[in-house]
């Protein structure tokens, strides 16, 4: 499964929304919060076996699916 799709699956669980495929969508228009952001986080970080950097660990770094890619992708390699 692609990085991109892996995230989504994950972004859609969380947010109860049926299409996250609009990649810049700010999802907090979904009802992203801080606790959710965390809860996403957590099971992006467990599902790639990664660790996000600190300074990415905050709501506007990480807000739409391609920015979480854009962290994500040279983590995995």
């Amino acid at each position: 499964m692609k990085i991109k799709e892996k995230i989504r699956i994950i972004v859609k669980q969380y947010l109860g929304i049926n299409d996250a495929g609009l990649d810049e969508d700010n999802l907090q228009n979904y009802g992203l919060d801080s606790l959710l952001f965390v809860k996403i986080i957590v099971d992006i970080e467990l599902a790639f076996n990664i660790e996000f950097p600190d300074d990415k660990l905050i709501l506007s770094e990480a807000n739409t699916i391609a920015k979480i890619y854009d962290i994500v992708k040279p983590l995995v390699g």
